[in-house]
């Protein structure tokens, strides 16, 4: 996880989020839950996911985002070393 949080946060790696209104709007949700007003940690690990579904018979597509927390990351079982 700190190369992980190191990676994010060097800029190295990652680049800040486009703001969008649905990014926005869930900044000032979490703010009025978080009463200290300090930052959340866990917004380091905030970004934003664009799902492309294209309809097979009129090839049409259509793009939504969403605001996500966590990244699934497939690992093959034969390249894991801790099994």
């Amino acid at each position: 996880m700190t190369k992980l949080g190191h990676g994010l946060l060097s800029g190295q790696y990652s680049k800040p989020p486009v703001k969008s209104e649905l990014i926005e709007q869930v900044m000032k949700e979490e703010h009025k839950r978080n009463r200290i007003g300090s930052e959340n940690p866990s917004d380091v690990f905030r970004f934003l996911v664009e799902e492309r579904i294209q309809c097979c018979q009129t090839r049409k597509v259509r793009y939504t985002e969403r605001v996500d927390y966590l990244m699934q990351l497939p690992v093959a079982m034969e390249a894991a070393t801790n099994k």
